[in-house]
């Protein structure tokens, strides 16, 4: 193991032929270098024990760590989610059908309403999150945020079998999102054709709406709704992460995401022991810091815990799954130091 001495690189002294040479003044500075390279040392090694993996990140974690993400909180007018795609399933069967598929029990909604839902691969694992919407038992609206739609659209199809049931992408609808605060009046000012989904939160509201033609981009806003799902635990599931979670995991079951009573589902028998005879060692968390990436590890003393699974635009802020007991505070990744917190909503 290559092993720098790091009072070495920052007081360096020369050495002839192996004797020190000059004058009386050369000799009182180099005694005043060998004490500082002492005391630095001394400090160096103070911090060994929290990470292990060289002079720069002990210094990027020491001399500089993030500064506490702040979420600008701005009413606006409708913008698109542009990245939320709306898929249709609709006919005779479509109540059955999605309740054979998703993790969550279809035959609570109600024409109208809506709840967080998703759909999982056999070893029970999250391969999609949406908000599915009832118009009514043969008509559902999934909204999907980030994953294309045409892949879920193509995994979905292969179960259809004889059942009585259309799954398509549908291109002619479009979700908006609105934020408010919390004594506001909800006006939408677009041609809205389905049911709103309203979230509501400490001080504030967000609002889905349905529309018939896409509403103004707003990149700043979709970002302030990124930070928003993320600190409310709504992890988008986008194609480089399917298939690594559990909804345990994902800490879903805060937002009765799925269900453990109903009938069967794939990843269902997972689902279900894990939750009446095992013990979910990971969850999920909001993080600080610099430069997070999706799946990168998250680190504790140079050995990897937990790994990021969302992070807003400007990499500062995101979520990460990490032991769900027993959570060391000395985090980082490859940028510096990581902290587990909400961010100030101001």
């Amino acid at each position: 193991e290559l092993k720098i001495d790091a009072t070495a690189v920052f007081f360096p002294i020369a050495v002839t032929g192996g004797f020190q040479t000059g004058s009386s003044a050369d000799f009182n500075g180099r005694r005043h270098i060998l004490r500082c390279r002492f005391l630095l040392g001394r400090f160096m090694q103070r911090f060994d024990n929290l990470v292990r993996i060289g002079l720069v990140r002990h210094l990027t974690m020491v001399i500089a760590p993030p500064m506490s993400f702040k979420l600008n909180f701005i009413s606006n007018a409708p913008f698109a989610l542009s990245n939320h795609a709306i898929i249709r399933i609709s006919g005779p069967d479509a109540k059955l059908f999605l309740q054979s598929q998703c993790m969550n029990d279809v035959n609570a909604l109600n024409a109208g309403t809506w709840q967080y839902n998703g759909w999982l691969n056999p070893q029970g694992r999250v391969m999609a999150l949406f908000y599915l919407i009832a118009r009514d038992e043969t008509d559902y609206l999934m909204i999907v945020p980030e994953l294309p739609a045409q892949n879920l659209v193509s995994a979905l199809s292969r179960y259809v079998f004889r059942s009585k049931v259309t799954v398509k992408q549908d291109n002619d609808h479009h979700a908006c999102g609105q934020l408010h605060e919390s004594n506001e009046s909800l006006s939408l000012g677009l041609d809205q054709t389905g049911p709103q989904i309203v979230l509501h939160h400490d001080g504030y509201r967000r609002v889905i709406t349905v529309v018939s033609a896409p509403a103004a981009a707003n990149a700043e806003a979709l970002n302030s709704w990124h930070v928003l799902d993320m600190m409310n635990g709504w992890p988008w599931i986008g194609e480089s992460q399917q298939g690594h979670w559990t909804p345990q995991m994902l800490s879903l079951q805060m937002l009765n995401a799925f269900s453990v009573k109903k009938g069967c589902y794939p990843g269902q028998e997972i689902v279900a022991r894990t939750h009446f005879l095992g013990k979910n060692k990971r969850k999920l968390y909001f993080i600080q810091g610099l430069d997070l990436t999706e799946g990168e590890p998250i680190l504790n003393a140079g050995n990897e815990i937990g790994k990021v699974i969302n992070a807003d635009f400007g990499k500062t802020a995101g979520l990460a799954v990490l032991p769900a007991e027993d959570l060391p505070t000395d985090l980082h990744n490859a940028a510096g130091c990581v902290r587990v917190e909400n961010p100030e909503i101001c």
